[in-house]
């Protein structure tokens, strides 16, 4: 029998039946239909996390490139650096795929989360329970790794992981770039002068080398959630050599009514 891969790895895991009267595995794919205009598109649905997961690592990979080759050349070296344009422009790429990396990583993390979350599972803080629905809602991402997740799936302190520090550094710089906050002045010139150096906070903070590195720990993390929950929930494919699981049946028909032979 042949190994069954996906033909792309943010397409969502069909189900593998191997049919033991007949010798012959069958592929039960989730279809999704979106309407467009005048026509209903139907398409294998996807695996939103690992769209989130693409989309990360593929401007993370952009932008290391462009920060080794354009912006760690200087790291060194002492006094005044004047870009020329086309080395602007490269930052400029750069400021582009470290944001998009960060934030992609991120929304990709608390899906995962609100993914694996028990749907029973209530916590209680201060004399309050929240329960499911409140949990995604109220309660911050780091305080769901952090006290919740290790909890409600009996895994490992998230907080005792070498990437715990960087996780919570992630947040932080996710947060400071989608909660831009405006100065406390009425005055047009001082909000200009606000904004001005935030704008150099923000490009100051994203060219540092640990910026790099909290970024990969956002991949660490969805890579420890693999090792210990794999085998409890659909995740996103995080091995390239991941196969998918086969159920073995006595007789496909007795068991999905909906699969017809032809």
């Amino acid at each position: 029998m042949p190994n069954h891969r996906l033909f792309d790895s943010r397409q969502r895991k069909p189900k593998i039946v191997r049919d033991k009267s007949e010798q012959m595995d069958y592929t039960l794919e989730l279809s999704m239909n979106v309407n467009y205009g005048k026509s209903i598109l139907d398409f294998c649905a996807p695996n939103l996390p690992a769209v989130y997961i693409k989309s990360a690592k593929s401007s993370f990979e952009l932008a290391k490139k462009i920060h080794t080759e354009s912006i760690k050349i200087y790291q060194g070296t002492a006094g005044k650096i004047t870009f020329s344009e086309e080395e602007t422009v490269k930052l400029y790429d750069y400021l582009a795929h470290i944001q998009v990396a960060i934030i992609m990583i991120c929304v990709a993390i608390e899906c995962v989360v609100n993914t694996i979350l028990p749907q029973n599972y209530i916590f209680k803080e201060k004399g309050r329970e929240y329960d499911y629905f409140e949990i995604q809602r109220y309660i911050s991402l780091e305080k769901k790794l952090k006290d919740i997740i290790p909890v409600s799936l009996s895994i490992p302190q998230l907080s005792n992981q070498p990437f715990w520090s960087k996780i919570k550094c992630l947040i932080k710089v996710r947060n400071d770039l989608v909660h831009m906050k405006s100065a406390e002045t009425n005055t047009v010139a001082d909000q200009r002068m606000y904004f001005d150096q935030k704008d150099k906070d923000v490009v100051s903070r994203l060219i540092q080398d640990n910026t790099i590195s909290y970024i990969q720990s956002g991949f660490d993390l969805v890579s420890f959630f693999f090792e210990h929950l794999k085998a409890k929930f659909d995740f996103p494919v995080w091995l390239d050599t991941e196969n998918l699981d086969i159920q073995e049946v006595d007789d496909i028909m007795n068991h999905y009514s909906l699969v017809s032979r032809k």
